[in-house]
């Protein structure tokens, strides 16, 4: 089995984060094995956790080994109201549901479409199965356990993108 490589700007960085970017392009969450331990205790569920190494060279300012991350997968936790976020649909599959958008969509929200939500704390939508969504109770866990470089975002303002997020440290 092949593990996750993330591979950090030699160039960047003064501390290990709680999570991480993808320098592969590969989107979706990456956390510490401290954040996956609260989320465990916590009963969040979250999919699957894959453990993630990251690469060498390190940047320059971090001398100390690298800790283990994992990309966790999400699970499928609300349908997105498409029409109501700006989205044109082009197309939706009838075997697997996924939308597929236009190329001149303008979407200005995110919007889920009422009763779809399955409770889930951490989990994605029908639109993409990259960009997480979460409850206040992760971002209250965030604030309890000082986790860093986590960007939250309020549903309406998710594509303003210079929002620079809610300040939970």
């Amino acid at each position: 089995m092949e593990m996750i490589r993330l591979d950090p700007d030699p160039l960047k960085g003064t501390f290990w984060p709680d999570a991480i970017g993808c320098g592969s392009g590969f989107m979706g969450l990456y956390v510490s094995t401290g954040v996956k331990r609260v989320l465990d205790e916590e009963r969040i569920r979250y999919g699957r956790g894959f453990p993630a190494q990251v690469q060498t060279p390190y940047p320059k300012k971090l001398l100390s080994q690298a800790p283990t991350y994992h990309y966790l997968t999400g699970e499928a936790g609300a349908k997105l109201n498409f029409e109501a976020c700006g989205f044109g649909i082009r197309s939706i599959c009838s075997m697997c549901g996924f939308v597929s958008t236009t190329a001149d969509s303008e979407p200005s929200k995110f919007e889920f479409i009422e009763d779809t939500w399955n409770g889930s704390d951490l989990f994605f939508t029908d639109y993409s199965h990259a960009i997480m969504f979460c409850t206040k109770r992760i971002l209250e866990l965030a604030r309890k356990h000082k986790w860093t470089n986590f960007r939250f975002v309020p549903l309406a303002d998710a594509f303003d993108f210079g929002h620079k997020g809610i300040a939970y440290p």
